[in-house]
């Protein structure tokens, strides 16, 4: 099982726990015996991913990505067992590749935290940014989105600037597979997330600066609240 408590609070595990369900949700289903399909190569790099899309890294099983991947694999699946999950010749139970995706995003979680990307300012961040934060990490990849996350972290430290969270976005969207994708249709569903994820981010401004009601339009509810209807 994937170790949370040394990392998070009870609070922080369970939105860690809840956001990896969700990705799981919109990946791969399992078949029809519960197990998830084996390592497949998607795309002309020729990636090879495991379980809910968790990247195993290039066709060089030797590289530094790839014994990543391995030691993501075996902390769920135990030691010695990776070659043979990735060749398919080991079923990867649904409960296990969801554990592997737990444990990819808690590495990108504690990455957030240690680069110069966000660092302790991951912290200031609501949970659904939070969220979207480790989405952007786990499917665009963060090396691929330097500036989004410079003006998240500057949004982050400017909260009250509307401007701020809005040019977040907006850089979030600059990217040349959204815009390439955007061409061919709008119902694509990258072009659906990475817009759902945008509208998260503008939104991060109204969560921080919530609308606030006068008190003299809170005196008169309560006293409304208090009068005994007729």
């Amino acid at each position: 099982m994937v170790n949370l408590a040394d990392l998070y609070s009870i609070s922080e595990q369970v939105r860690l726990i809840q956001n990896a369900q969700q990705v799981a949700d919109m990946e791969s289903s399992p078949d029809d015996s519960g197990y998830l399909p084996y390592a497949k190569r998607l795309g002309k790099e020729k990636h090879p991913t495991i379980g809910y899309g968790t990247s195993l890294g290039h066709l060089d099983f030797n590289s530094p990505v790839d014994r990543q991947g391995r030691y993501r694999v075996e902390e769920v699946t135990g030691h010695g067992t990776y070659d043979q999950v990735r060749q398919g010749k080991v079923p990867l139970p649904k409960d296990q590749g969801l554990q592997i995706l737990l444990t990819t995003l808690r590495d990108f979680r504690e990455h957030q935290k240690k680069s110069d990307r966000l660092g302790e300012d991951f912290h200031k961040a609501s949970w659904q940014l939070k969220n979207t934060i480790e989405d952007i990490a786990y499917r665009e990849g963060i090396s691929s989105s330097p500036e989004t996350m410079k003006k998240i972290r500057w949004a982050l430290n400017h909260p009250d600037s509307e401007w701020g969270w809005n040019q977040a976005a907006k850089e979030y969207l600059n990217h040349k597979g959204y815009k390439r994708r955007k061409k061919e249709s709008d119902n694509d569903g990258v072009v659906k997330r990475m817009e759902r994820n945008a509208q998260i981010i503008r939104s991060e401004y109204k969560r921080k600066n919530p609308k606030q009601i006068p008190y003299s339009e809170l005196r008169e509810r309560s006293k409304q609240l208090r009068t005994p209807p007729r």
